[in-house]
């Protein structure tokens, strides 16, 4: 077995002098008054960082939000169905969004659907398949203006009809009161959803003011 040497220095070093390790020993603590006036050293804790788990996918790599996200910019997607077996695929294709063709009114002095130029048409679909699902929400708020009916022109009292809507297209400081089917055309929704989002007042109101 190699024995280990022995660290002692006092046999090995003939300078050693144990009188200067005393005396060295015994000078004043200035040193050490020093170093307790400096600011203490942090104290490290045994903190554990968060690690994600192994194989857990990242949310805009699941199908479904890769989908939505598709869907809101107005993107060709598929859609999901739940098969006989209970399972859901997505294997239902829904065409992109387009801008579609406008109205035949002409110069009217009702619908200002004529004084609409493709050019806006272009760049307010462009601008509301930028947004957001809730920003499209504001967006056709504020375009659409829900009246109540207060005559109705139809004797049938299983008439469902209590309101009308009236639509508009914005161009910068210019207002035009347009058609529904130029409205409808110009942003590819439909009739429903627009009517379900200007229908939900407060809801959405205080959506849009808080954005």
């Amino acid at each position: 077995m190699e024995l280990l040497e022995d660290n002692d220095d006092s046999d090995a070093d003939p300078l050693f002098n144990p009188e200067e390790e005393t005396q060295s020993e015994s000078e004043p603590d200035e040193d050490r008054q020093n170093l307790s006036n400096e600011a203490p050293l942090p104290i490290m804790t045994n903190t554990k960082t968060k690690r994600a788990k192994r194989g857990q996918a990242s949310k805009d790599n699941w199908t479904s939000e890769k989908k939505r996200l598709q869907r809101n910019k107005g993107e060709e997607y598929f859609s999901r169905r739940k098969t006989e077996q209970g399972k859901i695929v997505f294997d239902v294709p829904r065409a992109s969004r387009q801008l579609k063709p406008r109205c035949n009114h002409t110069i009217s002095a009702f619908f200002k659907c004529s004084s609409v130029s493709d050019n806006l048409r272009q760049n307010i679909f462009t601008t509301y398949w930028n947004m957001s699902r809730p920003e499209k929400k504001c967006f056709i708020k504020a375009l659409v203006l829900k009246k109540e009916v207060k005559q109705r022109r139809t004797d049938n009292p299983n008439s469902r009809r209590g309101s009308s809507f009236q639509y508009h297209l914005k161009d910068v400081g210019t207002t035009f009161h347009v058609c529904k089917k130029i409205f409808l055309h110009t942003l590819d929704v439909g009739e429903w959803t627009v009517h379900a989002w200007v229908g939900i007042k407060d809801k959405i109101k205080k959506s849009c003011h808080q954005n």
